[in-house]
């Protein structure tokens, strides 16, 4: 399933998870299986299409059932 979003927030919440976790962008993309380039276009909000599992996989690594990555999260 991909998402299709025009939402900055997305970029911004997934920046924040990235760094409230230590992790760096390589490690980050690892993670979500997408290439570097691809992780900091999403968190830059250039990219608009998001795959589904990184949207489950962001949402687990928050533990907030309730959470909605296309609002605003961070502090």
């Amino acid at each position: 399933m991909i998402i299709v979003t025009n939402n900055s927030i997305f970029g911004e919440n997934l920046k924040y998870i990235r760094e409230s976790n230590g992790f760096t962008s390589w490690y980050m993309a690892k993670l979500l299986n997408i290439t570097e380039e691809k992780l900091q276009q999403t968190e830059s909000g250039a990219c608009l299409e998001i795959d589904g599992l990184i949207v489950q996989i962001l949402l687990n690594m928050l533990d907030d059932e309730t959470a909605d990555l296309f609002e605003k999260i961070y502090p």
